[in-house]
């Protein structure tokens, strides 16, 4: 039997956690460690020679004399129970009794190893502090679908409580490892040891992390002095570990899953690697530790891949939506543009719309419009309506006659379609602007004060049928605002309809006359309402400059001589606005458009009524054949193109002569396809316009050249 009270023994049991007592055959202790001192509070010098019953270890009538009487038996035990320390507190301590045998084989006294049971070991709390570490990254991953956030709070989890240094590296969309992000225990001072935020990692193959990442699984090595350059692959970054004295490390690749490889078409099973570093505690990593940080490993990857799919999925969405807006508009004549667009705060993607559309004679469409519901389907429907009208408008329709179109295209895409539409025609000439409702808010008219454009007609939405649509016609002046917007701007569940528009009436009216531009409008219409809304909602701005853009009126009787009296009419019409160079080519262009309109004129004096040919319009008296109508024509000048209008009142629309038709008409609008920028024809109520657009200068005696080479 070996002499507890020899130095070294001594020493080493009073290092113990546990406390440690030993005792004769007797039952009187001989040894009493200094961890037992402190649990039943009882010194040395008290306890050596009473017995176990004395110090109230062994009472009694309690397990304690059960133990006793086990261990003189020559066998173990293991128990727990109440014990009296000296101050009187009841402990419940936690007994392991071996006996202690003599030289000549007979139990010579007890050996006890004792705790208290209720108070955790240094195993216990390294295991709780294992466990809330886990508990606490799956409650970090899993609140959260922001990547990067998700990871940088990953590096707090691990940083103090579990690595003194914690660096993450994933790879970006180009397949480059990059540095995300790196923690360091409080007072670390040491700025150059690691690569900075966004910079490109390379580990060389013989690096952990680079070991680790191969392999598909987490890797543990304790770092020597002698190891130190097999460990970190380099002597570069075995320098920066002997610097900042790495003890213990652990890589942690994060796996990826088969679905996001396929997207991303980069077949790594890994997304990046986590590695944690001990220095400045000296405490070495165990496998315990190595089975917690694979376990976290494999939660990372799923929230990595979570979080992937879910910014790709709305990455998609955004790209739908801004694909199905068009981009910012630009620059016209007379007006300016602003526009904004917000998603609702349940979905990234929705039904609202607006769009700005380019007509003949520099007018220009204005669209804003409302899909019912959210999300993709929303749009998509959105998508399609937006592509219907952009289409219609381009034909130059009158707006009522557009909203009669698209209430047919509404319900032929579904009977429980919800859709509401504004359509405007502005004129930057006359600052006249048309506008036809379909179930919409009225547009705000934003001058001195802030007010609706009109009063709002009862217009029903699209979709419903057998409506027909009323016009609202609003001429404004240089500065005027008209701001159109979708309902999403206003509605707010707190919040009734009439005092939201009030509010935004009065926010608006307090911006009127400090010449805010359009957008700064449009800005500030989104924001006028605080708080989420539960939809999504635009707003698109037309506010009209003091450009005074130069154009002119001229009728001409329906006679041969006519055609001469257009053509003067234009050259000293660009001779004023000192357009020499174009006038050439506006005189042969209004000499054919001219001659069209004549020669429709004179077969309508020998027509029966064209209502059969367009039967929405009718002709006006103007086109009835008694030979007095006379010929509208029209010069504009814009910025960077001149129009030239006709009006006749044939409703037939003109159409180009093929290369190999033997028709006698139509020959004359090859000529002026062939030396106009655009050209095309609108309906009216009484006939119809037709319009060439050229460039001023540009490219004229390409065309004079063109035009010899046709005769």
């Amino acid at each position: 039997m070996s002499d507890l009270h020899a130095p070294e023994p001594r020493r080493i049991i009073d290092d113990l956690a546990d406390a440690v007592v030993a005792t004769d055959r007797l039952c009187r202790v001989t040894v009493w460690s200094r961890p037992a001192e402190t649990l039943f509070g009882w010194s040395e010098a008290d306890a050596l020679g009473q017995t176990l019953s004395d110090l109230g270890l062994a009472p009694e009538g309690s397990e304690g004399l059960l133990m006793t009487q086990r261990a003189f038996a020559g066998k173990p035990w293991d128990g727990t129970y109440p014990v009296s320390t000296k101050s009187g507190e009841v402990v419940y301590v936690r007994f392991r009794a071996t006996p202690r045998w003599s030289d000549d084989g007979r139990v010579a006294g007890v050996a006890l190893q004792c705790r208290n049971s209720l108070q955790p070991t240094e195993q216990h709390e390294r295991s709780a502090a294992r466990i809330a570490l886990l508990s606490d990254a799956g409650t970090a991953l899993g609140g959260s679908l922001n990547l990067s956030r998700t990871l940088k709070d990953l590096g707090g989890l691990f940083v103090p409580a579990f690595a003194d240094h914690c660096i993450i590296d994933l790879y970006d969309e180009e397949g480059a490892l990059r540095r995300l992000s790196t923690a360091d225990a409080p007072g670390f001072d040491d700025p150059d040891a690691w690569l900075a935020d966004g910079e490109v990692v390379d580990y060389p193959a013989g690096h952990l992390c680079a070991r680790a990442m191969s392999a598909g699984r987490s890797l543990l090595r304790h770092v020597s002095e002698d190891g130190m350059s097999e460990v970190a692959g380099t002597e570069r970054i075995a320098s920066i570990y002997r610097r900042i004295g790495v003890k213990s490390m652990i890589a942690m690749p994060l796996p990826r899953s088969e679905q996001v490889s396929e997207l991303t078409d980069d077949h790594r099973s890994v997304s990046g690697v986590v590695t944690l570093l001990r220095s400045v505690t000296g405490t070495l990593y165990e496998q315990e530790d190595l089975d917690l940080v694979e376990a976290v490993g494999q939660r990372a990857g799923l929230a990595l891949d979570n979080a992937w799919l879910y910014n790709h999925q709305v990455q998609t969405v955004e790209t739908l939506q801004e694909s199905l807006l068009p981009k910012d508009p630009p620059p016209r004549d007379g007006i300016r543009i602003g526009v904004q667009y917000r998603p609702s705060a349940k979905a990234r993607v929705g039904g609202d719309f607006y769009d700005v559309v380019e007509l003949s004679s520099g007018r220009v469409g204005l669209v804003i419009g409302d899909v019912q519901g959210r999300g993709a389907t929303a749009a998509v429907i959105m998508g399609q309506l937006r592509a219907s009208l952009r289409a219609y408008a381009l034909q130059d329709m009158e707006p009522v006659r557009l909203l009669g179109l698209m209430d047919e295209a509404v319900r032929y895409l579904g009977e429980e379609l919800f859709v509401t539409c504004t359509y405007a025609v502005f004129d930057p000439f006359t600052k006249e602007c048309r506008i036809a409702n379909a179930g919409h808010p009225p547009p705000l008219w934003v001058r001195h004060v802030c007010k609706p454009a009109y009063e709002v007609p009862p217009n029903v939405p699209l979709g419903i049928g057998g409506f027909n649509f009323s016009e609202a016609v609003v001429t404004l002046k240089p500065g005027d605002s008209l701001l159109f917007y979708t309902d999403g701007v206003v509605e707010r569940r707190d919040l009734p309809w009439d005092a939201a528009i009030e509010r935004v009436n009065l926010t608006l009216g307090q911006l009127a006359g400090r010449g805010l531009g359009p957008q700064r409008l449009a800005d500030a219409l989104i924001d006028a309402i605080p708080g989420a809304a539960g939809d999504d909602a635009a707003v698109l701005v037309v506010q009209c400059t003091d450009d005074e853009l130069p154009f002119t009126s001229y009728s001409l009787p329906p006679i041969a001589t006519a055609v001469g009296d257009a053509r003067r009419h234009t050259r000293d019409t660009l001779t004023a606005w000192e357009m020499h160079e174009d006038a050439d080519l506006a005189e042969l262009l209004v000499s054919e458009l001219v001659t069209n309109a004549l020669r429709h004129a004179t077969e309508q004096r020998r027509s029966t009524s064209p209502a059969h040919l367009w039967p929405d319009t009718q002709p006006s008296r103007r086109g009835k054949p008694n030979g007095q109508a006379r010929i509208p024509m029209g010069l504009r000048r814009g910025s960077t193109s001149l129009w030239i209008e006709v009006h006749d009142f044939d409703v037939r629309l003109p159409r180009m002569a093929g290369p190999d038709s033997d028709a006698e008409t139509g020959r004359g609008l090859v000529l002026v396809d062939a030396l106009a920028k655009r050209w095309g024809a609108r309906p009216t109520a009484d006939g119809k316009v037709v319009w060439v657009e050229l460039e001023p200068s540009r490219l004229t005696a390409a065309l004079r050249a063109a035009v010899a080479a046709s005769v």
